[in-house]
């Protein structure tokens, strides 16, 4: 629980200086680490260990955010092609195993996109992967929508 306190404290750190140039929802800290209880308590439902929350994987997820948001498209990858596992290299972050869900939801609520991923085989399926440890969220909002970026990864020793 220490570790999971320490990682939300640096994100909280990080993200109280404005790292981000995109226009991202006003509670921002609390959307994601919404997020992580919520990815958490669906976990513990379905009799998976807890992930943490990663600096790198919510570095690399807002990132994705932002990049979706600035250049108006919604995908996995970014039109001029660096996709999931380059952006996570890119932040450092050492992985055996990355996933990502995206979703777009016409409200800034934790429910929104957990219920969207949830409803998608393929979403749920990286959700409840049991190889997965950690976690990072990016959310950014384009007009009165929200784009939801979740990176999940088992790390490389």
């Amino acid at each position: 629980m220490a570790r999971l306190f320490v990682s939300f404290l640096a994100v909280w750190l990080m993200w109280g200086k404005a790292v981000w140039a995109c226009e991202t929802p006003k509670d921002l800290q609390r959307l994601k680490i919404g997020l992580v209880a919520e990815i958490n308590s669906i976990r513990a439902q379905n009799g998976l260990n807890p992930v943490v929350a990663a600096l790198s994987l919510h570095e690399a997820a807002q990132g994705h955010a932002c990049d979706m948001q600035a250049k108006r498209y919604f995908d996995h990858q970014a039109p001029e092609g660096p996709g999931l596992g380059d952006r996570v290299k890119k932040t450092g972050y050492r992985f055996g195993l990355v996933v990502e869900n995206i979703a777009l939801t016409p409200r800034s609520q934790v429910g929104a996109a957990t219920e969207i991923w949830m409803s998608s085989p393929p979403h749920r399926k990286n959700i409840l992967n049991p190889q997965i440890t950690e976690i990072g969220f990016g959310i950014a909002t384009r007009g009165n929508r929200t784009l939801w970026v979740m990176d999940a990864a088992d790390p490389q020793n």
